[in-house]
């Protein structure tokens, strides 16, 4: 774990937001929209195995790629949302209001239209938010890879595409971001290496310049390719739901990467996004500039 002395300052934090503001980043993948139908439990059947749940409402959420855009607008100003033609997915969870708690979950279409060769807008980086439901192919892997524009990838396991949609489906990539099930799957390996080992080895196949191992409640690992790496504790507060917290670390640490900030830097403005998110419904709003500036100055105020 990084030590508290080698925490950037605020001043550094700042100086590096400047710099990343001024990148061309432009973001891809399937939209998604993450509909809670909020429920309370009545009582279990008196004559099956189940529960009888009363209806309390319903909210619909921005998610997926919209999700990361609405972060990284929160901080860069020439951005570009490509994913504008993509049909949207809607994900429905039931949700047990008073603790956010997941009941089970329905959808109604399990992919997407494969996105087609388009012109892009210049830009310095392409942030990739690959969810696995058909919308980003081999082919358009492929082709991404191709237009000579930095990536920073996420490629998401869950339920509708377990194990079919692995970071083997990318030769290469500036950044990626991962958790621990995704990286075991890319390698096919339930042997557990420790987490260095396995992310140096991810990054070395896919030649990337930075990698991190989101870790829950551990935090998180960032690593560049010349083998050094830092990690940072968990920095929430409260947990109120952990959707998007992966997404969110993505959008606030891919652009700081990118402009060149550290390690220490980007990390840590990563974890305070991500730290951040979790006390947030879903996706209900992004987290903004100025909470990961106040939860900056409260952490480094708390720690001093």
């Amino acid at each position: 774990m990084i030590a508290r002395s080698d925490w950037p300052t605020e001043a550094e934090v700042a100086t590096w937001l400047d710099k990343a503001r001024a990148m061309r980043v432009g973001v891809i993948g399937e939209r998604i929209i993450d509909e809670y139908i909020w429920v309370q439990p009545e009582g279990r059947s008196a004559k099956e195995s189940y529960v009888t749940w009363r209806r309390d409402g319903l909210d619909r959420f921005p998610g997926g790629s919209t999700a990361v855009y609405f972060h990284i607008r929160e901080y860069v100003d020439n951005l570009t949302f490509i994913s504008d033609q993509c049909p949207v997915l809607v994900k429905t969870r039931y949700v047990e209001r008073a603790f956010v708690h997941k009941v089970f979950s329905l959808v109604s279409e399990t992919s997407v239209p494969p996105m087609q060769e388009r012109k892009l807008v210049p830009g310095d980086l392409l942030v990739v938010a690959d969810y696995g439901h058909g919308y980003i192919t081999k082919w358009a892997a492929t082709w991404l890879q191709s237009i000579g524009r930095r990536i920073a990838l996420t490629v998401q396991a869950n339920s509708l595409n377990w194990g079919l949609n692995t970071l083997r489906k990318w030769a290469s990539c500036f950044y990626f971001v991962v958790d621990r099930q995704e990286l075991a799957l890319a390698r096919r390996d339930q042997v557990h290496l420790a987490d260095e080992a396995a992310l140096a080895d991810e990054m070395a196949r896919m030649g990337a310049s930075y990698s991190a191992l989101t870790l829950g409640h551990e935090g998180v690992l960032l690593m560049d390719a010349s083998g050094a790496s830092v990690r940072f504790p968990a920095l929430s507060q409260t947990v109120v739901d952990r959707v998007g917290a992966g997404d969110a670390f993505l959008a606030w640490s891919a652009p700081l990467l990118n402009a060149g900030a550290p390690l220490a830097v980007a990390g840590f403005v990563g974890s305070l996004a991500a730290g951040i998110q979790v006390g947030i419904i879903a996706n209900s709003r992004p987290v903004t500039l100025d909470e990961v500036k106040r939860r900056l100055r409260e952490v480094l105020t708390s720690t001093s």
